[in-house]
């Protein structure tokens, strides 16, 4: 994982504070859920009930990282953004959590010496291969890891009612999310996402492999809440500096006003539940 071979689509001042303003955290049950899976490895709890380390590998501007503070005595979370690092910095409020860019081939900890590793949203740019190796050089044993990311499920008006052809609906939005981001230049990476992380599962060689089952969240946004978050894509951000006067993100909300059937309504009045799966990959240390 040499700093060359990263891919890096989230740096940038601009995006950074993007970033952290308007992508939700994961909530608090999706930590709680992923901790009982680490207790349940074996792995050692201290006298005051938490573990010792965790690592939080592509952590952002630390989306998911404060969600584990809780339960441990110290996390280093680590991205190749210095831009996102520097947001992580400044909105952590936890003593325990310290940021820090990732610059080498290695994860900058010595061997077994973590009780968890976090990979939120962000497997789909690493070697997988080579990341999975690291892995078992710094877990203690008994450690785990979870590999996880955000796979958007639906989208529906408040009051929440379910339509005969919800499943159908659902699948129409999933394409359209992905058609925008094709709009856009979409990373082959993101065909993994796509796949909502297949790929990555089949390549982890560890035999402890598997998925957590029923991960989900929703946040109740207008749509206009929901066209910001849609403003955090890395290749949008890029698309935009060099073409400004043509944004594809208008016709994607306007495809997704016509998938709820609300057009002619503002966005700002436009009540919604947006809910996604998160689907989850866990494997222990071997």
């Amino acid at each position: 994982m040499e700093s060359s071979n990263f891919i890096d689509l989230y740096s940038g001042e601009s995006l950074a504070e993007k970033y952290l303003k308007y992508r939700p955290s994961y909530p608090k049950h999706i930590a709680e859920t992923i901790i009982d899976q680490l207790k349940k490895s074996g792995a050692r709890q201290s006298e005051n009930g938490k573990f010792s380390r965790m690592l939080d590998v592509g952590c952002g501007s630390g989306q998911a990282t404060f969600g584990f503070s809780p339960y441990f005595d110290s996390i280093l979370a680590l991205d190749i953004s210095a831009d996102q690092i520097k947001m992580g910095k400044k909105d952590n409020k936890c003593d325990n959590v310290s940021f820090q860019q990732m610059f080498d081939k290695y994860l900058p900890v010595e061997d077994e010496s973590v009780d968890f590793m976090n990979c939120a949203s962000a497997a789909h740019l690493f070697d997988i291969k080579y990341f999975t190796e690291e892995c078992q050089r710094v877990l203690k044993p008994n450690g785990c890891v979870a590999i996880y990311f955000r796979s958007i499920k639906s989208i529906m008006t408040i009051p929440v009612k379910p339509a005969p052809n919800q499943e159908e609906l659902n699948l129409k939005l999933h394409g359209l999310n992905f058609q925008f981001l094709r709009s856009v230049g979409m990373h082959p990476s993101m065909e993994i996402c796509e796949r909502k992380y297949v790929p990555i599962f089949e390549q982890i060689p560890a035999s402890s492999k598997v998925w957590l089952p029923g991960l989900e969240f929703f946040v109740e946004w207008t749509l206009k809440e929901y066209r910001h978050f849609r403003t955090t894509n890395g290749e949008y951000h890029k698309f935009m500096e060099t073409n400004p006067p043509n944004d594809p993100l208008n016709e994607a909300m306007n495809n997704i006003k016509q998938l709820l059937n609300v057009e002619g309504q503002s966005e700002e009045q436009i009540k919604t539940r947006v809910t996604w799966d998160v689907p989850t990959i866990i494997f222990k240390k071997e």
